[in-house]
């Protein structure tokens, strides 16, 4: 990706939401007719291109599958194309207001289907129309481009493929963390953040840390200093890092700065987002770009006085592209409000 129309003369379309212009559990009535990926690539395209596309058909588990194989006509059509394109993941059918899915796989039949398509042509790109994470371990290992679509809305069929074929060049980041199976969570049950849950608690490896996201450029981190070695309520700690698109092409950077607050602290987070900022930078342009942080935000819960108090001591900063990709890092310390004034 970005997928190169002079050198792609044919492409295959498969999955159950391929043909699927998928709303929201909230959304409303759509104004237009929803468009769904499909027909998104057929009109980037027109009749550039010849389309292969294989209607979604989920194997009856009672029949024994020809060779052992479930989706023969979705691998022939994957072998004969110049890039395979699949459409996995799940609907408001499986998650929802008052419904939970009990694990993060896609379904079995989805996972074989990508297995094979891969197999017939190494030029797949996956595509994940889904409410939540997913875990993908498998195909992270094996597809070389993968697109998350979310519930991608009315229009989402043609902002999918302004973004395989580089109309767009993405730039989202992970509001949430993709972990690599149920098994680095706690269980069901278990409500407690503080027991491992979100990218704050969490010390396993992630499959994709919270804030994460690539882009069709390379960003460059450098010269991350903070205005203030020590700081008192009520001010805020400036910080400033130079941002250096190193591409080919003019893209967006999601610049996030963690903060972590005393090693001797061990029940407060490993890491929290204390400030972000998406900035635009030309290709082969550097830009600095400021970061607040209120000391005030860094209040932290005391249950004996039932309110928020600021805790002194040193505060770790970490910018970076993600929770799991912090480049840089300083330091200052919140002063001891009782030494305050002598």
């Amino acid at each position: 990706m970005p997928l190169n129309r002079r050198v792609t003369h044919s492409i295959a379309i498969v999955g159950p939401y391929a043909a699927v212009a998928q709303i929201g559990d909230y959304s409303g009535e759509p104004f237009h007719e929803p468009i769904s990926p499909l027909e998104g690539i057929r009109s980037e395209l027109g009749v550039a291109a010849p389309i292969r596309y294989v209607p979604y058909t989920k194997p009856d588990p009672k029949q024994a599958p020809i060779a052992g194989r479930s989706f023969t006509q979705e691998a022939e059509a994957a072998r004969r194309s110049d890039v395979a394109i699949v459409f996995v993941g799940f609907g408001t059918e499986a998650a929802r207001e008052g419904q939970d899915r009990t694990n993060l796989d896609l379904s079995d039949d989805q996972q074989e289907l990508v297995r094979e398509v891969v197999a017939a042509n190494a030029r797949t790109i996956v595509v994940l129309v889904s409410g939540g994470p997913l875990a993908i371990e498998w195909i992270d290992g094996h597809v070389p481009g993968i697109l998350e679509a979310w519930y991608p809305g009315e229009q989402g069929g043609t902002a999918i493929a302004d973004v395989l074929f580089g109309k767009v060049n993405p730039s989202g980041h992970l509001p949430l963390t993709f972990y690599r199976s149920t098994d680095q969570l706690p269980d069901m049950s278990d409500y407690e953040v503080a027991h491992g849950r979100t990218y704050q608690y969490f010390t396993g490896n992630p499959l994709y840390p919270f804030g994460h996201g690539l882009s069709y450029t390379e960003f460059t981190y450098s010269n991350l200093t903070l205005d203030k070695s020590i700081a008192r309520p009520g001010d805020t700690v400036h910080a400033k890092v130079d941002v250096t698109n190193r591409g080919r092409v003019d893209g967006d950077e999601v610049v996030q700065l963690y903060f972590h607050e005393g090693d001797a602290l061990s029940d407060r987070p490993i890491r929290q987002l204390g400030a972000f900022r998406r900035i635009a930078i030309a290709r082969g342009h550097t830009t600095t770009v400021n970061l607040d942080l209120p000391v005030e935000s860094l209040k932290l819960y005391n249950s004996a006085r039932k309110d928020f108090v600021l805790v002194p001591g040193k505060i770790t900063v970490g910018v970076g592209a993600s929770s799991g990709d912090l480049r840089l890092r300083e330091s200052f310390l919140i002063e001891n409000p009782a030494a305050q004034g002598q």
